[in-house]
């Protein structure tokens, strides 16, 4: 598990210092989002999955037949959250 510290560490260098984000993740008003793509062997289905906060968010996850899309995809969503972060919150952290 990562520290506070590391966290922000990260995000400093994931959105190359933009004070921003880094702000709002230090506010609480950036939810944490992280994303994982899922392979489903048996369904032939990449799943992009989304956990905000921690916690799997099913409605944000993305199904698809093709590994290129969801890469896309995900790609995407890591983006659109800091522009619309009101998109990715959880019912229980707003």
């Amino acid at each position: 598990m990562k520290t506070r510290k590391q966290e922000i560490k990260e995000i400093r260098e994931k959105h190359q210092g933009n004070i921003a984000v880094l702000q709002h993740y230090i506010d609480g008003t950036l939810p944490v989002v992280k994303t994982r793509i899922k392979h489903l062997v048996d369904w032939n289905e990449y799943v992009v999955e989304v956990f905000i906060d921690g916690i799997l968010n099913e409605e944000k996850s993305y199904h698809t037949d093709d590994k290129q899309d969801a890469k896309d995809t995900q790609k995407v969503m890591e983006l659109e959250v800091i522009e619309y972060p009101e998109r990715y919150r959880n019912e229980v952290s707003k």
